[in-house]
């Protein structure tokens, strides 16, 4: 591995006064900018111990289109099977009927608002599964990429289990364009479901040269770790523990159970007035005659699903292309016509059935996943963007051969590469004689120039 001053030498940079150094490395990717290289930010080119040592400064090519750079943003973030955790998706502190409960909420909540607002320093988010944890921190990620900034979010066993990748023989790690040198070098990093206990392996070493790394630089990096501090590796703890611009904060479990049943499976009132199929956007500016066809005609599909419920609707396509506002306006439909309607983010409705094996909940699992299984209808959004462990591949699977045995009205909204989704869910969908598979290939719904 390199010395420091010798990493240094080979980063993009700009000196103290703000003039862009010389480099000969390039990097290979779609977008394509001689002072960045596609990474969005430089260095400055300043010795250990200036002030400006470590910090980044935004490169002039993120001004040149906003479309094609949040798209690049979002691309580079490793952010997409998040992007719908906002701040204002969030459940409120209704989900607690303790005072100090509210009170821990509320705090972890103002913390990481100002912290998107201006990212210094680290911060931790520790708690139960179901707490918030991920949530809030893909929120502070998510709200810097919609103002432009970069971001860098990983799963920790992710993470780790791409570490051997990237160091393989054929890769040099001493080249900036190298994996870990960007995500080292990260403006913000997001570390996300750090896991307790220790071993010493040779990712996990890998793991603690790149705290450290971050940690001499004072460069911001969020936290979130399931259990106590105290049983993380001592290296990482005192690190976490002895700096001084860290915020700790502790997220409590949810204990209105009553209203965590009450929200399952129910959609935000906000969605259900901003998405039908009145007021679905199909002219889109610029688009080819063959994307124009093809939104009309996923268009169609859903207002013939809702004529006569039966079967599958799967609607695949990347983030942004209107999927979700299809499939809330088909549950818009049923629920004015008196159909009950079970509709879950997959990601969350996991969350929710892990946390259902909580003792003090009232509410069995059983019950909960009964009725997700038999639901009149179910919308299942996003399936694909979850981090599938065994236990959640293994009640996904469940459900979906269930109503695939059933012939049960099933819609999903899935990522476009379904060989992403485990192979015994994705036959089902592929299947034909249950489901229409519809891939919608345009612009990004979001795109204000796309009108009615």
């Amino acid at each position: 591995m390199d010395n420091l001053s010798e990493i240094l030498k080979k980063m993009p940079q700009k000196n103290s006064s703000g003039t862009k150094s010389q480099t000969t490395t390039k990097q290979q990717n779609s977008y394509q900018c001689e002072s960045c290289y596609g990474l969005g930010w430089y260095t400055y080119n300043v010795p250990v111990g200036h002030e400006n040592f470590g910090k980044f400064i935004n490169c002039t090519c993120q001004s040149i289109d906003l479309k094609t750079n949040l798209d690049r943003l979002l691309k580079k973030s490793n952010l997409s099977h998040v992007r719908k955790y906002k701040f204002e998706t969030l459940v409120s502190a209704d989900v607690f009927n303790n005072q100090s409960h509210i009170d821990l909420f509320t705090t972890a909540y103002k913390e990481a608002h100002n912290y998107a607002k201006n990212p210094v320093g680290w911060m931790v988010f520790t708690g139960p599964n179901g707490s918030g944890k991920t949530h809030l921190a893909a929120a502070i990620g998510n709200q810097l990429i919609d103002n432009g900034q970069p971001v860098t979010f990983f799963d920790v066993p992710e993470l780790i289990d791409s570490f051997k990748r990237w160091f393989s023989n054929e890769n040099n790690d001493s080249d900036t364009n190298h994996p870990f040198e960007q995500i080292k070098n990260s403006p913000l990093l997001i570390l996300d479901d750090f896991k307790t206990g220790s071993t010493n392996t040779w990712s996990e070493e890998k793991l603690k040269q790149l705290i450290k790394y971050r940690n001499n630089r004072d460069l911001p990096t969020i936290y979130t770790i399931s259990g106590s501090l105290n049983q993380l590796d001592h290296y990482i703890l005192s690190r976490i523990q002895q700096k001084e611009s860290c915020k700790i904060l502790n997220l409590p479990a949810p204990t209105n159970h009553t209203f965590i049943q009450q929200k399952l499976g129910k959609i935000d009132q906000s969605m259900l007035n901003r998405m039908n199929l009145n007021n679905f956007n199909i002219q889109i500016p610029n688009a080819t005659q063959k994307q124009k066809t093809n939104i009309k005609w996923a268009l169609q599909a859903a207002k013939n699903f809702t004529k006569d419920p039966e079967g599958w609707l799967t609607l695949i396509g990347d983030t942004g292309v209107g999927k979700t506002h299809l499939a809330v306006a088909i549950a818009n439909d049923q629920i004015q016509k008196g159909v009950p309607v079970f509709f879950a983010f997959v990601p969350e409705l996991l969350d929710y059935l892990r946390y259902t094996f909580s003792p003090t909940n009232p509410t069995t699992y059983d019950e909960i996943f009964e009725n997700v299984k038999n639901s009149e209808l179910l919308i299942l959004d996003d399936l694909g963007r979850e981090h599938t462990t065994p236990w959640a591949a293994d009640k996904l699977y469940q459900i979906i051969v269930h109503r695939y045995n059933s012939r049960l009205p099933t819609v999903i909204t899935a990522i476009s590469d379904l060989n992403q989704i485990e192979s015994p869910i994705s036959s089902r969908i592929k299947d034909p004689s249950v489901s229409q598979l519809i891939e919608i290939d345009a612009p990004d719904y979001r795109n204000k120039e796309r009108i009615h």
